[in-house]
């Protein structure tokens, strides 16, 4: 067997595979053989087909696949061997592999390959990248304590309605002189008074009882036609045919009342005695929203520090080799539209890029994946799905489930890819100057919520 490689450019290759009868002779053989033991034909015990049959029967099939199989293995060898870095896998030339089964003894198969790029990563040491550090001050503090203690709270019943409480009662509809309307909506229904828009109904309410009645509009009191539709229990569409009059019924008030900072309350948000006064608790409280916006930080930091780095690496990719790669690949997904190719194609090139540059970073620094950083890794993967379900498990079942996790090949693939990836950015990021500003939780949201309508 001859294996050769034409350079056709930088970016492409042309692998020639000669494959002699005496390359797959013995192959062959060997699998007309096993075939007779298996297959049936009437009028033969099994196992006695003559071979001559079975290879005038099979023999075509059998020389296509046993020949397939050997160059295949040849070809991935040949390119291990010779450290031949590609993207993709090789495929098969069309236009020159011309094979007659029936008349060959001796067979060529061509293969294109497209070539991974040869380039240097540059990093982009004269910029400065801006590391926000994320400050929760006080006021942002209490607001989130208050929050909390509403949502912890507990409702009572009181005598008069007060900013905040809810009122629940019977809404009935009005003609334009004050009477029932015939046929009107009449039904019980609550309200609650922040969610009142218009100042007037909402004074209108204030110190009223159970038992008390007051004319409202829902059209002025809710912001939409939607809201109206959910408190009323009707189609938005059916809004503007309501009557602009409605007598509430006030049946009875319900006031929600704040949770008290005591050890209880402390216990139901963070667990048992783990914070054990109110200083504790506003830190603790102050740490968990740091925290969540930092790691939001953290990502942004990384992101624009890969997209400078691409930015700042320029090198091509076997373009037109990667997009019928594509094709070939998907050709059984049935969702697969080849006419958007290049559109898909141009959406991940970057991806293809960014990955070669951080493979080549690994290697030039010797940036590898232990195990124990692969439990710890399976570990917190764990740990977040079963609290995701609002469970926990004890140590011993984590790391049961993190080591199943890591017998399978693909989530472990994925494990080890962002580990690397982590270390990685890491490393780039220590190059780089990167420059820490501290910056309040409100101010950083801002620049969240402004970067995502931008």
């Amino acid at each position: 067997m001859e294996i050769t490689k034409e350079q056709i450019d930088d970016l492409n290759a042309l692998i020639r595979i000669r494959v002699e009868e005496k390359d797959y002779a013995e192959a062959v053989e060997k699998a007309i053989k096993n075939l007779k033991n298996k297959i049936t034909i009437p009028g033969f015990r099994p196992g006695m087909v003559p071979a001559g049959m079975i290879r005038k029967m099979y023999g075509k099939a059998v020389l296509s696949d046993e020949v397939s199989k050997i160059t295949v293995e040849k070809l991935f060898r040949f390119l291990d061997e010779n450290n031949i870095e590609y993207l993709g896998n090789p495929l098969p030339n069309a236009e020159k592999n011309k094979v007659d089964w029936d008349a060959q003894k001796e067979f060529e198969f061509y293969y294109d390959l497209g070539l991974s790029p040869k380039f240097a990563v540059v990093l982009p040491t004269d910029k400065k990248f801006t590391h926000y550090q994320i400050e929760a001050d006080p006021a942002v503090v209490s607001d989130e304590v208050e929050k909390l203690r509403k949502r912890y709270g507990r409702s009572i019943n009181a005598e008069n309605v007060e900013e905040n409480d809810m009122v629940k009662g019977t809404l009935t509809e009005l003609n334009e002189d004050g009477s029932i309307k015939e046929g009107g909506l009449s039904k019980p229904s609550y309200i609650i008074l922040d969610k009142i828009e218009d100042d007037a109904t909402r004074q209108s309410l204030l110190g009223k009882k159970p038992g008390d009645e007051v004319i409202i509009d829902p059209r002025k009191a809710y912001k939409d036609n939607l809201t109206v539709s959910i408190y009323l229990g009707i189609k938005p569409e059916e809004v503007d045919q309501i009557s602009n009059q409605f007598k509430l019924t006030i049946q009875s008030v319900s006031r929600l009342v704040p949770a008290e900072m005591d050890q209880e309350f402390f216990d139901r948000v963070f667990g048992k005695d783990v914070v054990h006064n109110e200083e504790e608790f506003r830190n603790k409280i102050a740490d968990v929203l740091k925290f969540d916006l930092q790691q939001e930080s953290n990502a942004r930091l990384m992101n624009e520090i890969r997209n400078a780095v691409l930015a700042a690496t320029q090198f091509d990719l076997p373009d037109n080799f990667l997009k019928r790669w594509i094709k070939v690949k998907s050709a059984e997904d049935k969702n697969f539209n080849p006419e958007t190719v290049d559109d898909e194609y141009n959406k991940g090139r970057e991806i293809i890029r960014w990955e070669l540059i951080r493979k080549q970073v690994a290697e030039q620094n010797n940036i590898q994946v232990q195990h124990e950083e692969m439990m710890n890794e399976a570990r917190r993967m764990v740990i977040n799905r079963v609290q995701q379900m609002g469970y926990s498990l004890p140590d011993d079942r984590v790391d049961e489930l993190a080591n199943r996790l890591l017998t399978n090949n693909e989530e472990r693939d994925k494990i080890i890819t962002y580990i690397i990836e982590v270390k990685v950015l890491d490393y780039i990021k220590s190059q780089l100057n990167v420059v820490p500003e501290p910056i309040s939780y409100n101010a950083f949201l801002e620049k969240l919520n402004a970067s995502v309508h931008a």
